[in-house]
């Protein structure tokens, strides 16, 4: 007969590192990995084993005196034992397994796509039997708030001691907006031009819009025409595709614009006298410039100008006033045809090369418009015309007498002017 001695052992269960003595009863955590063993002895070799294999499966040391073993789901198992020692005794234990669920922590967030300064809150989706929190960030409340673009999750600790990770909301950060613009010219009927120069990224923009007035547009400047002196607002909005957006109102103060004038001495102007004083008569406003109308300028407040040329001319004055306002005024200023002639009253057509022809002489005439010179006789007779200013009268066949001449002509502005006289014809 062979006697089978059973040895006493005791089963323990490695936790945290930390080694006890196993009660009858222990409790784990789902999806987590657990040792448990019996103290060492010379020359013994173990056998262990677990009564169900869906609760939990041995991974290593099946043979030895520490054993790993997996928790696959929440439920109850037992854990045997036997020993066989170096003198073939027997000896067995167990202990019962108790496997509880794991924690559920899910995560949720209204917004992920923020813009550069905001914050979104993350919410967990709170149990009565969670027990503890602790975020990828360090927060240990329910919630936490990401200002920064990363990926957050919670760890939750629950009264059983069993821990899990929520799943994870991705955050995603984007350029902010600052909205500005500037502004120039602010002036009564004249174009006021706004320019954008906010600060954004510029592949992200969606929309660009100012009010002004009620009055809505879009476009990085925009020009607008105040009809009336007061203040008004204008406003700039800046949207981009994530919905960041910044808006910026400012106040601006149409003012009125100066009343240009001015005044010339003489009014007499002509190509002998050709020297015009120019006075700026403009209410709190200097002048620009002027433009005389010849292809002239001046900056001077009360400028003088010598014109070489008879004609009509439009001189222009520009002003501005302290709020950079502007008005400007057109003038005529005539510039006459001096009408001198020199005309002899007696010639001697002898052929002697010594004040053989009749004619008339005088200024700037190659820019008259037209020319006639018609001579008569005592009798009233025409006894010679011409249109030709190159074509004197050599007194032809006529004999000595006085003759009367008339000249029209037609000078450069487009006067018709006329002069009579007599001459001697002396033979």
């Amino acid at each position: 007969m062979i006697l089978l001695r059973v040895a006493t052992i005791f089963l323990f269960f490695l936790a945290s590192c930390l080694s006890c003595y196993a009660a009858d009863t222990i409790y784990v955590c789902n999806g987590t990995v657990q040792e448990f063993g019996v103290p060492n002895s010379s020359g013994s070799t173990y056998f262990w084993e677990v009564d169900n294999s869906s609760v939990a499966s041995i991974v290593s040391g099946s043979n030895s005196e520490l054993v790993t073993i997996k928790i696959n789901s929440a439920d109850i198992f037992k854990l045997f034992v036997t020993e066989t020692d170096i003198n073939g005794c027997i000896g067995a234990d167990s202990i019962v397994v108790i496997a509880h669920s794991l924690p559920n922590p899910i995560i949720i967030s209204d917004e992920v796509n923020l813009c550069d300064g905001d914050s979104v809150l993350i919410e967990l989706n709170f149990d009565a039997s969670f027990n503890s929190f602790l975020w990828n960030n360090n927060d240990t409340e329910i919630f936490t708030y990401a200002s920064d673009a990363g990926s957050f999750f919670v760890t939750v600790t629950d009264t059983n001691g069993c821990s899990k990770a929520s799943n994870s909301i991705d955050v995603n950060i984007y350029s902010d907006v600052m909205a500005d613009f500037s502004i120039y010219g602010t002036c009564i009927s004249q174009p006021s031009l706004f320019i954008n120069q906010s600060i954004y990224d510029s592949e992200q923009l969606s929309q660009i819009y100012w009010n002004i007035e009620g009055n809505y547009f879009s476009g990085d400047s925009i020009y607008y025409i105040f009809n009336e002196v007061g203040s008004y607002n204008i406003s700039l909005g800046i949207q981009t595709y994530e919905s960041c957006f910044d808006s910026v109102s400012k106040s601006v103060k149409i003012n009125a614009n100066p009343v240009a004038d001015f005044a010339y001495s003489p009014k007499d102007v002509s190509i002998l006298n050709p020297q015009v004083n120019f006075f700026n008569n403009s209410i709190n406003a200097y002048p620009l410039s002027w433009d005389f109308g010849d292809d002239s300028f001046d900056i001077s407040a009360n400028p003088v100008h010598a014109y070489s040329d008879p004609g009509i001319y439009d001189v222009l004055l520009v002003v501005s006033d302290s709020n950079q306002c502007i008005d400007s005024i057109y003038k005529e200023v005539i510039v006459y045809y001096d009408f001198i002639l020199h005309v002899p009253n007696a010639f001697t057509p002898n052929d002697d090369s010594d004040n053989d022809v009749f004619g008339v002489e005088g200024i700037r005439m190659e820019k008259y418009q037209s020319f006639e010179l018609i001579i008569f006789n005592s009798w009233g007779e025409k006894v010679y015309q011409t249109n030709d200013i190159s074509k004197p009268w050599d007194g032809g066949d006529n004999p000595a007498d006085v003759y009367t001449w008339l000249l029209v002509i037609e000078d450069e502005l487009g006067q018709i002017r006329k002069r009579n006289g007599l001459v001697n014809l002396i033979r």
